[in-house]
């Protein structure tokens, strides 16, 4: 199963977000996507009222907290893992599934060609797949490659996690803006690169929905 993860305090993107999922994904591939929402409780009326608004969405789970106003969304994310690793009810239905973690930001969108990239690359034996990103006007913003593995070389949308593989005490640093780019540099110190997989394709288009306001 892929868990694509959003930590949510933008919903007016909500339903645009899902269609980046979605409507290029065949149904013999959908079964095995799954988008969890993790909405900040600073904006959960909101929330509340644009889910109301797309009762249309389909294999997606809201997971609800009591964090509030979550710088970048780390805490989200961490309670994302906590939930997950934790084995929460509602996690103990994949307990027996090769799980995989995409964490989506609010304002960003997949690439048409993330899946064929996600399920043509994956490996049980790997715990990290790292790809390339692009800006809203499609050019090049960041390539993958080994050497750029470091904070404020990479960002949160190139990077898909094996959770069968990742330690299970790995947290994002919560107090930190960059947190993105220090999970990944840390874990692929603390691994090495025989654990990770480089894909020099586009994955997933930066702040899209951001730029385009």
């Amino acid at each position: 199963m892929l868990f694509i993860v959003t930590p949510v305090s933008r919903p007016e993107n909500l339903n645009r977000i899902y269609d980046s999922i979605f409507m290029d994904l065949p149904l013999s591939k959908r079964k095995h996507i799954l988008w969890v929402l993790l909405p900040d409780n600073s904006k959960i009326d909101y929330f509340n009222e644009v889910i109301k608004d797309n009762s249309h969405f389909q294999n997606t789970v809201i997971l609800e907290s009591k964090i509030s106003n979550s710088m970048g969304g780390y805490s989200l994310r961490n309670y994302f893992f906590e939930s997950y690793f934790e084995t929460t009810p509602f996690f103990k239905n994949y307990t027996n599934y090769q799980n995989y973690v995409q964490f989506l930001d609010d304002d960003t969108i997949m690439h048409a060609k993330y899946y064929d990239l996600f399920f043509e690359n994956k490996s049980k034996d790997k715990t990290a797949l790292i790809f390339s990103q692009i800006d809203k006007n499609f050019q090049l913003r960041l390539a993958a490659n080994y050497n750029s593995i470091k904070v404020c070389q990479i960002d949160m949308g190139q990077y898909t996690l094996n959770l069968n593989r990742l330690p299970k005490k790995f947290r994002f640093d919560e107090n930190e803006y960059t947190a993105d780019g220090i999970f990944i540099e840390k874990l692929y110190k603390k691994l090495g690169p025989d654990e990770f997989t480089v894909v020099n394709q586009v994955g997933s288009i930066y702040n899209y929905l951001n730029e385009l306001k």
